[in-house]
């Protein structure tokens, strides 16, 4: 049975430890969130920790937001993105919770679905999309139209706007940074959710515009070649990773 496990544990090539990120990945490791149980919707799952405030997966990403803070170091961080290699790591529910646990300290927040592929973050919080970043960098729209309040105090959202053809010239414009500026001067913080880093170059681009890189990887779900491939491409374009966090671990008597 050692045995076993030694050589089931010697072909895992996946990522799934804060030792696997040190040693093979080589980024800081921001921490981990537990995988929530039970029967309910995706809605349901990403807005967890607003009714679950004393729960392992809350307590998590508050240390993860206190990590966060501390590799800010004096500098003016205003500007956040989060992202993945690949689809359904979690990144979304990440982002959702991270805006939700800075805004109950009394930060002013504001989540942006920079998504314009696949976005979510409408769909927690029952939004439309008929206005968003995408009528906001064509001109369509002024800035202060944009956000929209949310359940919770302190946090405002942006969503991905209506579908357009052409989303990565969209969002490498120098519209796209005039936005983010212009934000980030109104909100302590604006928090980016992207497309995964792997499928296109969306998330590259959009690394220039803020300070910081977060990625969120799914325990045992993805090889280290391919998540190192993320952290290579993000690196080719000097982009600040700010650290990894093990999203969905699955711990015994979590919840």
């Amino acid at each position: 049975g050692v045995l076993l496990g030694l050589l089931k544990e010697y072909v895992d090539d996946t990522v799934g430890s804060p030792t696997d990120v040190a040693l093979f990945l080589k980024l800081p490791y921001l921490g981990l969130i537990p995988e929530v149980r039970g029967e309910m919707s995706r809605k349901e799952r990403t807005l967890f920790t607003v009714s679950n405030s004393d729960s392992a997966v809350a307590e998590a990403i508050r240390s993860i937001r206190a990590m966060l803070e501390l590799n800010q170091g004096t500098g003016n961080f205003r500007k956040l993105m989060v992202s993945s290699a690949a689809a359904a790591e979690g990144k979304t529910a990440t982002v959702v919770r991270l805006g939700v646990a800075y805004a109950q300290v009394g930060k002013r927040v504001l989540l942006i679905d920079a998504d314009l592929r696949r976005p979510q973050i409408h769909k927690v919080f029952d939004m439309d999309r008929k206005i968003g970043l995408t009528t906001g960098l064509l001109g369509e729209a002024h800035l202060d139209e944009l956000p929209r309040r949310t359940p919770i105090e302190g946090l405002h959202v942006v969503a991905a706007g209506p579908q357009v053809l052409q989303p990565n010239e969209l969002l490498s414009s120098n519209r796209m940074k005039e936005v983010m500026d212009a934000y980030a001067e109104r909100y302590d913080l604006v928090i980016l959710d992207t497309p995964p880093v792997g499928a296109v170059s969306d998330a590259l681009v959009l690394s220039q515009v803020v300070d910081g890189v977060a990625l969120v990887v799914r325990a045992k779900a993805h090889s280290r070649v391919l998540i190192r491939h993320t952290v290579d491409r993000l690196k080719q374009v000097n982009a600040n990773i700010l650290g990894l966090v093990l999203n969905a671990v699955r711990i015994e008597g979590s919840r």
